[in-house]
């Protein structure tokens, strides 16, 4: 992760010593402070005699600041932990669980946004599974299953998809043949009566539970008729469980969550984000690829813009949006004039013919060429 940057910039209309003391200052606080990066930039168009100057000394001239408003870049989360349209609500489920968040953004190849996994959806689809649960359209592939369940697949492609609804084998062979429809998938354990019914029946899939290896002869029958077979070691309430976690994450996906650019302002972002149903915005370029995650939370206390004010200490003269941004140190030759900061700073200012004298004394007493 790069370091974070402090602007050093002159005033508007800026002149030949408002530039020169950003350049300078800028590589001056650079060789005594390696904590930031210091970024030397200019508020307006450079004049001729500073064209002049810097092209005689062969320095750059510093790029244009609009504004050091706080942005939604400066308060999200940068490179956020995604997960791909393949994957299950237990993969996503688990990164949710490892890095300790709330929301997964769901993206394609191109890492650009197709949905978004927060809790609350989760938690959605477990309450709608009181009613009825099957895989309906999103069916997740027997590889999916393997992955979640941690399975062993004795009959079966990976590649075959499971589109059923789930039913657990707790139950006579009677009534597993008058509820079982044809494309279900049973969990089972040691029954073989039920298993038998169920391939009978067109199950698309058995789970086999505790670790407990069908008889040869039921699996040749599933192998003929075209059923998968799978093996877990746990037990058939957890296997249930994990089962239903191996649906494809994008199935229960906020399809069109919040989302807003990185260069917005966060002032006018904030309303609408603290108005959504789930307080969470998904960052996105101009492509709709995912830069970064926005929480209400991160409403509460975002990061300020940094800045060195140079050649001047007037707000008439400071950058847009200079209330939004943290005033680091004052380095000038005028007057005081009347910005204000929230904490004690560094303040250079005495009366010398520009402020190029001032930084040029600080080169010296940090004995910095």
């Amino acid at each position: 992760m790069g370091r974070d940057v402090i602007y050093v910039v002159g005033h508007k209309r800026p002149d030949t010593d408002s530039i020169a003391s950003a350049i300078a200052y800028a590589y001056l606080k650079a060789q005594i402070d390696r904590e930031f990066e210091y970024i030397p930039v200019r508020l307006g168009d450079i004049n001729r005699e500073t064209g002049y100057v810097l092209n005689r000394f062969g320095v750059a001239v510093p790029p244009l600041l609009g504004h050091v408003h706080i942005q939604v870049r400066d308060a999200m989360t940068s490179e956020p932990v995604v997960a791909h349209r393949g994957a299950t609500l237990y993969e996503v489920g688990n990164l949710m669980l490892q890095h300790h968040i709330r929301d997964v953004p769901i993206v394609d190849d191109d890492r650009r946004l197709l949905g978004l996994i927060t809790e609350r959806r989760i938690a959605r689809s477990f309450l709608e599974e009181l009613q009825n649960f099957s895989f309906g359209s999103e069916c997740p592939k027997i590889s999916d299953v393997l992955r979640s369940v941690g399975a062993t697949l004795l009959v079966g492609e990976p590649r075959w998809s499971l589109c059923g609804r789930l039913m657990v084998g707790a139950m006579s062979h009677e009534m597993v043949r008058r509820h079982l429809k044809k494309g279900d998938i049973l969990v089972v354990g040691d029954r073989d009566d039920i298993q038998r019914v169920a391939i009978f029946m067109g199950a698309s899939c058995l789970v086999i539970t505790g670790g407990l290896r069908p008889h040869d002869e039921i699996l040749r029958e599933a192998r003929r008729r075209g059923v998968a077979v799978l093996l877990t070691e746990h037990t058939t309430y957890i296997a249930g469980r994990l089962l239903r976690l191996s649906t494809p994450a994008i199935r229960v996906a906020k399809p069109n969550p919040l989302m807003v650019e990185p260069d917005s302002l966060l002032k006018e972002f904030a309303d609408e984000l603290m108005e959504d149903k789930d307080g969470v915005a998904v960052v996105v370029d101009t492509d709709m690829r995912v830069e970064g995650v926005i929480t209400r939370h991160d409403l509460i206390n975002p990061k300020k813009k940094r800045v060195i004010l140079v050649d001047h200490s007037e707000l008439s003269q400071a950058v847009n949006g200079i209330e939004d941004a943290e005033i680091m140190e004052i380095v000038d030759h005028h007057r005081l004039g009347d910005i204000q900061t929230d904490k004690p700073i560094a303040a250079y200012v005495e009366p010398v013919g520009c402020t190029s004298t001032i930084i040029w004394g600080l080169f010296k007493l940090n004995g910095i060429k």
